[in-house]
């Protein structure tokens, strides 16, 4: 029965993980989209901040997605 549990809940945490990765992917899409827009109108520090932004959140996202895919293989025991 605790095992079952144990089952349902990280069922239910992968779900969640999957639901938060889709929803960053599409909130990184948009703000790539926004800067590509207003590129041509911004200054370099901009530029540069937008470009140290993005790659910030690239890292976090890759991160987020490695741990996504070790909880998702691995055993309810663990």
């Amino acid at each position: 029965m605790l095992k079952n549990y144990s089952i349902e809940k990280k069922d239910k945490s992968v779900s969640e993980v999957k639901v938060a990765l889709e929803k960053m992917d599409a909130r990184m899409d948009r703000m790539q989209n926004q800067i590509a827009n207003k590129w041509d109108e911004m200054d370099q520090a901009s530029r540069d901040m937008a470009k140290e932004i993005m790659q910030a959140l690239r890292k976090k996202r890759n991160e987020l997605s490695e741990w996504y895919g070790g909880i998702k293989h691995s055993s309810a025991d663990a």
